[in-house]
Order: structure tokens, then C-alpha cells, then sequence
């Protein structure tokens, strides 16, 4: 998986393997973040917030992180603090 900026103000240009480009730009439209992802193409994304950043960083994390990694993540989230 490689990842390159582009030179657009605000946009990200992320490439990904085809099964999970198509996986994180449903998410994302899903989300209401802007992307466009044509055949054989690099999936664009428009990250122009905070939010949008960090729902993008999840999504991605989402898809490619290992089952056993992303259950002991959310095992630390339903920790309390004593």
C-alpha cells in the first residue's frame, strides 16, 4: 500500500490495493467526506477538517489492521480508569 500527497490544496491522493480502495471509499462517502475513486484509478480524498482527518484515519485503520489488533484496541476502549 503506498500513500503520496498530492500538490492540491487540502486533497490527499491515496493509493491502495483495489479491494480496499473501493472498501475505504464507501466508508468514507458513507461518512458525507468527499472522495471520488474511478476504475483502475487512485481513490481521491478531500480532507479539509480535523474530523475528516480523523474519521479517515480510522476508516483506514479499520481496513487494515489485523482482526487481533483491532479487538485489542477495543479492549482499551472499554477499560475504565480505576
Amino acid at each position: 500500500m503506498r500513500f503520496s500527497a498530492s500538490s492540491c490544496q487540502a486533497e490527499s491522493l491515496i493509493e491502495i490495493q483495489s479491494d480496499q480502495r473501493w472498501l475505504i471509499y464507501l466508508r468514507l462517502r458513507d461518512l458525507g467526506i468527499p472522495c471520488w475513486c474511478k476504475a483502475y484509478q487512485p481513490l481521491r480524498i478531500q480532507l479539509d477538517s480535523p474530523t475528516a482527518i480523523l474519521q479517515f484515519q480510522q476508516v483506514l485503520r479499520s481496513v487494515t489492521a489485523s482482526k487481533q489488533d483491532l479487538a485489542g484496541w477495543l479492549e482499551d476502549c472499554w477499560q475504565l480508569p480505576n
